[in-house]
């Protein structure tokens, strides 16, 4: 569903898409009152950190006047894509690697996954307690503080999870990343 905005009698809209071959989302501007064609577009990647966002125009559409209340909303909706989609792209350079391949690894993973707790349990042995909140909500936008309560948990968390994951982990190149 686009994002729609009304100013001075005309109507715009942001339609979103993810473009797998780029491995970007791309935001789109266009008028809607009539319908036109998309004169404004973001690009924000998802998986490289050295592609940064970039907002270009179309210039097949010719000049435009746009209303600095309509740009202002387009980008306010593009710096939420770009901390929503790279925020945990800011995190210390010691803990990206293993943020981006955890995110590979093991994708969409929640508290519910019985993966979980075999992962607190790896990641507990690596990692300072701050250090593995801020990789697991960079990683899956986990709350950090629930993620420190789970660590005591790890202790019960069964010993052939912990070695199955470690197995996965290895078959799929898991370096690790960061030592405590």
């Amino acid at each position: 569903m686009p994002s729609t905005i009304q100013h001075a009698g005309q109507g715009y809209a942001i339609e979103r898409f993810y473009s797998v071959p780029d491995d970007a989302w791309y935001l789109e501007l266009a008028e809607t009152d009539p319908p036109g064609r998309t004169f404004l577009t973001a690009i924000v990647a998802d998986e490289d950190p050295d592609r940064t966002p970039t907002v270009c125009f179309d210039e097949q559409t010719g000049h435009r006047d746009i209303p600095y209340a309509v740009m202002t909303w387009f980008m306010e909706e593009t710096a939420e894509e770009v901390r929503s989609s790279r925020g945990w792209m800011e995190i210390a350079p010691e803990l990206l690697g293993m943020t981006r391949q955890l995110r590979l690894l093991l994708p969409g993973l929640t508290v519910e996954d019985e993966q979980y707790l075999p992962l607190l349990a790896i990641l507990a042995e690596l990692l300072t307690d701050d250090d593995l909140g801020t990789v697991l909500s960079a990683a899956y936008d986990m709350d950090p503080r629930t993620v420190r309560s789970d660590v005591a948990a790890v202790r019960t968390s069964p010993p052939g999870a912990v070695a199955e994951l470690r197995a996965l982990f290895a078959s799929d190149g898991w370096t690790g990343g960061a030592a405590r």
